[in-house]
């Protein structure tokens, strides 16, 4: 990918460019407003602007950053589309339509013909950009998080692990794996990369791949499991605490598709975030969107 494309403009005061490292501090400053301050956008910031592999762009008014999109390529037709921001003191005058439709005909110029994002369910603005412009909703899950270690410790005190097999990489599986919000679909090339200090746990019928969390790095993500009847076992699930404790992270998350038992987490304390069935993905074909 050319770190030298040339910018964008509407003609309007509007124009879009790629983010560079002296756009950190004014992006920082939209990420304090957006998810009560918990953005991950601190936490992926620089590597994102460094990397040569995916678009991290900035819309612009008046010379002002006032919104980001970001495109990931996952193989040489398929793309991950994430991070799309406006300035909350902006939203409402359509820009967060015509950031979308950027990256959108940026990914199209790149050869891209397959397009997958996450949202939130109370996300109505995204949700009616998206499906406006050809996208369609292809799964529901729920977003569950742990945000302290012990008290799941303490609820799975007298849990035997022990039989529990930590075999390094991921499961050599035809599934979604999932690492925070980004879906990872089967036949993506070297799909462990997206999952760092991946263990595939093996207990009672039950696997389960944990590995670090994308954009927390104080946190531990269950990315995929399979278990008998859609239900973890709870030895699986005390070996991902304890290995989350002994590798001193802070906190647990995972998104739990629709079949699911929520039992064995919620017992454990993971919380919802605010409901159940609250996450969703959605994909589109080249020749399905209306831009």
């Amino acid at each position: 990918m050319d770190a030298n494309e040339p910018d964008d403009s509407t003609g309007d005061g509007i124009e879009f460019r790629r983010l560079r490292p002296e756009d950190r501090e004014p992006l920082l400053a939209i990420a304090a407003g957006i998810w009560e301050g918990h953005d991950y956008l601190p936490h992926v910031f620089d590597a994102w602007v460094r990397s040569e592999e995916t678009y991290f762009g900035g819309l612009f008014v008046g010379g002002r950053l006032a919104g980001c999109g970001r495109l990931l390529p996952l193989d040489e037709r398929r793309v991950w589309l994430e991070a799309l921001r406006v300035d909350p003191a902006l939203q409402g005058r359509g820009l967060g339509r015509l950031m979308s439709a950027h990256v959108v005909r940026r990914a199209l110029e790149m050869g891209f013909r397959e397009f997958l994002f996450s949202t939130y369910f109370s996300n109505h603005g995204s949700i009616r950009i998206s499906e406006a412009s050809g996208f369609r909703r292809v799964a529901t899950f729920t977003h569950l998080e742990l945000e302290e270690l012990a008290p799941a410790a303490a609820a799975l005190a007298g849990v035997d692990d022990e039989g529990v097999r930590a075999v390094p990489g991921i499961p050599d599986v035809q599934d979604l794996l999932v690492n925070d919000w980004f879906f990872v679909p089967p036949g993506v090339p070297d799909r462990g990369r997206h999952f760092p200090g991946a263990l595939t746990l093996e207990a009672e019928g039950d696997q389960v791949l944990i590995a670090r969390n994308g954009k927390y790095p104080k946190c531990l993500e269950i990315c995929w499991r399979r278990a008998p009847g859609g239900k973890i076992s709870r030895a699986c699930l005390a070996r991902a605490v304890r290995h989350a404790r002994l590798q001193g992270l802070e906190c647990m998350h995972t998104m739990l598709p629709e079949g699911q038992a929520l039992a064995p987490y919620r017992e454990a304390g993971f919380a919802f975030f605010e409901q159940e069935h609250d996450t969703y993905l959605y994909a589109a074909r080249a020749e399905d969107l209306r831009l």
